[in-house]
């Protein structure tokens, strides 16, 4: 059974109570249930249901079961059947007491394994894992996209497939293209999905399929419950009984019904159609500039007749409305204000990824709530009256933490985290504290709650194992992976592994310069909570000597750090060595300000300094050319695989100066060193493709599984490009016509 803590059993106590008395017990009594008064409910009736209803819970037992066999990679629809045939795989994951829901509340009481199988998709063009919950047997109908019975049109709410379709016709001149096509099946399963291979080409596509996606959850959402108004309004003044709706209906909402030609009177089964609160969707962003590409693309595909469409241009101003200027005055820069990225000259300047993250307000602390009606997107709703939340992990937990309430989070049905990898280069610990605030049990009883009409599952704390969680970033990282992997939603878990990129394939290397020695030095570390000061140790009993040795590395030298507390650490050790005069260094952090900054890349660039030492947020958010090194130190790999060849070709960059007495650096005078170990396996595919970093950490398990049981052996302690000489014994690989030759020594 549901195991409860001391602060959280009376209020689901209390909440049983609420439902047992708003839940009658014969059919006459179901369609004037609203009206009873909770005194005419005797308590021991309610304690004998709440008694039952755990004894209920705790005979709960699964039973394996065979489930049928599915092709995954199949592109080619089922055919199409109607929609009064086929069910809706919203209303068999949403529904109170459909397959999906008796699942979740079992999963609340039992800890179920889970099962992961990898398949590839020509059509969404990556390969994909599954983990799907064992035990559940045929419970778990729909769990796969390709399993869908009806075509991709019919599973879109009519008003949002019109308006999507629209949208991208306007916007690009075409209907949706395969990728956005086989992805919104993905996600219209309702399993959970992890794409941590999203290059930025194909970022505003994947980011109109999932508008979409959310925008048709909560109209449908709102059609049942508009409907079921309508069913218990007319059941109450069939009886004569004044019935309360659970949402206040809007004028136009109530027009819409009537349009709609009236709705069925059945009130057969008693009707549970929402949460405890109304928001039901999550867009967690990094920075404001993103909210308003979101917006745009979710006002647009929203089928509003007035929304914020087009609300990142101010070219047609006067005809937005006060919201939308409001919205565009606190999300986009000042009037007056120059963006230094959104100058012509800016992509020449900086890489594209660096444009599109910074270009525009860069705020990293907000929370907006949006109402969707039939005719209107409405802009800055309450929290607790709001369909839609976009925030930032930081806005939202300063708004949690200022009221000391999270109550609005308590109903979630998807919460979408996009931009993972700029949120790991902020502050990670608010992204895990927002998701550990998902989906509980109020604290308080809220006046819009109608206990009657709660889902049974969210009644049960089931709600995390209905809750779809979209997680979408640029690169996989082992903090990601933490976050994806304790979800239970009951359709299962879908985990993108690439599409041939930087982390499949064959890494960044090849964007070095030829003639650069590349090594790559392996420690050993048994335990993952010791790595940091194993790593320093090793750093500085090993690495740095070597350098103070050497006549050439002992100076212009650039020690790239990864993480901040690395880098805390590390410089405390070198100041104790310049304090006995053993080396003359200098740092830059992300929190540098622009003089220390300019006096540090001086004092390096002129010899007054021999080593730099760099953050990785500091390139993250600056993307400076600090020039004047020679050797290149990767205290790690860096979590960015693309900022390995950015900083190996730093020393050939170009001076702004047309001085002509510049020196040319020749390839064969830079060196790059990076420090590993077998924790470093994710970043290490991206710099040295998966393959190659299998064999460098030793990871035969992996290589088996992922390789079709061929398994890799350990490469060896250190793996180096050489340039063919020097008389080292070794394992030698060559990249076909290249003249690279990668050693192990």
């Amino acid at each position: 059974m549901t195991v409860y803590t001391s602060t959280d059993l009376p209020t689901k106590l209390l909440t049983l109570i609420n439902v047992s008395a708003a839940k009658p017990d014969t059919p006459d009594a179901k369609r004037a249930r609203l009206s009873v008064p909770f005194t005419k409910i005797r308590q021991a009736d309610a304690r004998a249901k709440i008694a039952a209803l755990l004894k209920q819970q705790q005979s709960l037992s699964f039973q394996e079961e065979a489930q049928p066999a599915l092709d995954p990679t199949s592109t080619t629809p089922t055919a199409p059947t109607t929609s009064t045939t086929e069910p809706d795989p919203f209303h068999i994951h949403f529904a109170s007491l459909g397959s999906h829901g008796k699942a979740a509340s079992a999963l609340a009481t039992a800890q179920a394994s889970s099962s992961t199988s990898s398949s590839t998709s020509a059509s969404l063009a990556y390969t994909l894992a599954k983990s799907n919950h064992d035990g559940l047997g045929d419970t778990l109908a729909y769990n796969t996209p390709h399993s869908l019975p009806i075509t991709l049109q019919d599973r879109l709410q009519e008003t949002v497939r019109t308006a999507y379709h629209s949208y991208l016709q306007s916007r690009h001149h075409r209907p949706p293209t395969t990728f956005q096509r086989s992805t919104l099946s993905l996600l219209q399963s309702h399993a959970d999905l992890l794409h941590s291979h999203i290059p930025l080409t194909q970022h505003e596509e994947v980011r109109e399929t999932v508008s979409a996606h959310l925008l048709s959850h909560v109209q449908k959402t709102r059609r049942v419950i508009l409907r079921n108004n309508e069913r218990l309004a007319k059941a109450a003044a069939r009886d004569g009984a004044k019935v309360k709706g659970g949402d206040a209906m809007d004028v136009e909402e109530e027009e819409a019904i009537k349009e709609g030609g009236g709705a069925n009177d059945d009130l057969d089964e008693v009707v549970r159609d929402q949460g405890f609160t109304r928001p039901k969707i999550l867009v967690l962003l990094p920075l404001r500039n993103s909210a308003v590409a979101w917006v745009d693309s979710l006002s647009s595909v929203s089928g509003c007749v007035e929304g914020l469409v087009n609300a990142s241009t101010k070219a047609d101003e006067e005809s937005l409305s006060i919201s939308a200027k409001r919205f565009l005055r606190d999300f986009t820069l000042p009037e007056g204000t120059l963006d230094r990225l959104a100058q012509p000259d800016a992509v020449s300047r900086f890489p594209a990824d660096h444009v599109a993250t910074f270009r525009g307000n860069i705020d990293d602390s907000f929370v907006l709530g949006f109402k969707v009606t039939r005719k209107e997107w409405r802009a800055y709703a309450r929290y607790y009256d709001a369909d839609i939340i976009l925030a930032s992990p930081l806005g939202l937990r300063l708004a949690i933490e200022k009221d000391d309430d999270s109550d609005f989070l308590s109903s979630i049905e998807i919460v979408v985290a996009d931009q993972l990898d700029v949120m790991q280069m902020q502050n990670w610990e608010h992204v895990k504290f927002v998701f550990s605030h998902l989906n509980h049990i109020p604290r308080k009883v809220h006046q819009s709650t109608d206990f009657a009409r709660v889902r049974q599952w969210s009644l049960d704390g089931a709600a995390p194992h209905l809750r779809q969680t979209i997680l979408l970033s640029s690169l996989d990282t082992p903090e990601i992976r933490a976050l994806f992997l304790p979800l239970t939603n009951v359709a299962g878990r879908r985990r993108v592994l690439g599409g041939g990129g930087e982390g499949e394939g064959g890494g960044v290397m090849g964007r070095v310069r030829d003639g650069v020695r590349q090594v790559f030095a392996k420690f050993d570390c048994a335990n993952a909570q010791a790595e940091g000061d194993v790593r320093l140790a090793h750093f500085t009993t090993k690495t740095l000597p070597t350098l103070l040795k050497s006549a050439i590395a002992s100076s212009k030298t650039l020690i790239f750090v990864p993480s901040y507390f690395d880098f805390v650490l590390l410089v405390d050790h070198l100041q104790k060595l310049e304090e006995k005069g053993e080396l003359k260094f200098t740092s830059i952090s992300e929190y540098s300000n622009n003089r220390e900054i300019a006096r540090a890349r001086e004092a390096f660039f002129s010899g007054k300094k021999d080593f730099l030492v760099v953050t990785e947020r500091f390139h993250f958010y600056r993307r400076y050319v600090l020039r004047g090194a020679r050797t290149l130190i990767f205290y790690a790999p860096p979590l960015h695989a693309a900022y390995y060849a950015e900083v190996a070709g730093m020393p050939f960059a170009p001076s702004q100066s047309s001085s002509s007495s510049e020196e040319v650096v020749e390839a064969e005078d830079v060196s790059v060193q990076t420090v590993f170990c077998q924790f470093d396996f994710l970043r290490l595919c991206g710099v040295v493709g998966r393959k190659r970093a299998m064999r460098m950490c030793g990871i035969a398990a992996v290589a088996a599984e992922e390789n079709g049981g061929e398994e890799e052996e350990d490469g060896g302690r250190r793996f180096g490009e050489g340039r063919g000489g020097g008389g080292v014994e070794g394992e030698e690989e060559r990249d076909g016509p290249s003249k690279k030759v990668w050693r192990f020594v």
